[in-house]
């Protein structure tokens, strides 16, 4: 994802967060998408470190109008995703296999009837 103009990678250590547009989170606390303790990003942290995660990335402008985070996947994650991919298109060549094998051998009774 690109960086918006002007943005500048800024690290954010899990310590308390200050400063920021308290009111710009005003509709995500009302819709219980965000809180204003201030205990939510010291919370990522210790969550990423105590599941073994590589630690999140923090991404902000000059005037703090966005914020964007990176959470890196769990070294474990790939090889399960490439373990369930794997499975998927395993799955999906049989199923395939099994329809064009059930097909040949009705187009060959049919020939055999003389259809």
């Amino acid at each position: 994802m690109a960086a918006a103009t002007g943005a500048r990678s800024r690290p954010i250590t899990g310590g308390g967060v200050s400063g920021g547009n308290a009111g710009s989170c005003q509709p995500g606390k009302e819709l219980r998408l965000a809180e204003s303790r201030g205990t939510g990003i010291p919370r990522i942290f210790r969550t990423m470190a105590d599941n073994g995660s590589p630690t999140p990335g923090f991404d902000f402008d000059e005037a703090r109008s966005y914020f964007r985070v990176t959470l890196p996947a769990h070294p474990e994650y790939g090889a399960l995703s490439a373990l369930r991919e794997y499975a998927y298109w395993d799955a999906l060549v049989e199923s395939r296999f099994q329809d064009a094998l059930r097909d040949a051998r009705s187009h060959s009774r049919d020939r055999g009837r003389g259809r």
